[in-house]
C-alpha cells in the first residue's frame, strides 16, 4: 500500500488547512501519478489554458481534439460603437493537443473558417 505524506516547508510561518465539504456520503480523491501544482498552470499554451483558435475547415465538431499544429491563434477587435468585429491572427500554430469547447459548420464559401474556444489537455 502507497503511502500519504504532508510536508510542511521549513521557512514558512503560516499553517495550511485541508478542510472536507459536508458530504453525505463517501468520496474518492485520486491523484495523479505526476508532479504537479494544484491550482493549474496560467503559463500560456500549458495544459489546462484556454485559447480562441481556428482551423483551415469550415466545420468543427465540438468536444472533439485537434493536434495544436493546425489551430491558429486568434484574438478579437470591436469597434467603439461595436458595429465592427473581426478575428485577428495573433500568433502562429501552437503545440499539444486541445479539445474543441464549441463546434459549427459554415458551408458559405470555402473562405470561412470557423472559431471556437479550446483547451489544452496534452
Amino acid at each position: 500500500m502507497s503511502t500519504v505524506k504532508l510536508k510542511g516547508n521549513p521557512s514558512g510561518t503560516g499553517s495550511v488547512t485541508l478542510e472536507s465539504p459536508n458530504l453525505s456520503s463517501d468520496i474518492t480523491v485520486t491523484l495523479p501519478n505526476v508532479t504537479t501544482t494544484l491550482g493549474g498552470s496560467t503559463t500560456y499554451g500549458a495544459v489546462g489554458t484556454y485559447i480562441w483558435a481556428q482551423t483551415n475547415s469550415m466545420s468543427m465538431t465540438h468536444n472533439t481534439s485537434y493536434a495544436g499544429s493546425i489551430l491558429t491563434v486568434l484574438g478579437g477587435i470591436t469597434s467603439a460603437n461595436s458595429n465592427v468585429r473581426q478575428w485577428t491572427i495573433t500568433s502562429g500554430a501552437v503545440s499539444g493537443t486541445w479539445r474543441s469547447l464549441g463546434g459549427s459548420n459554415d458551408t458559405r464559401s470555402s473562405a470561412h473558417r470557423c472559431v471556437t474556444l479550446f483547451v489544452r489537455i496534452a
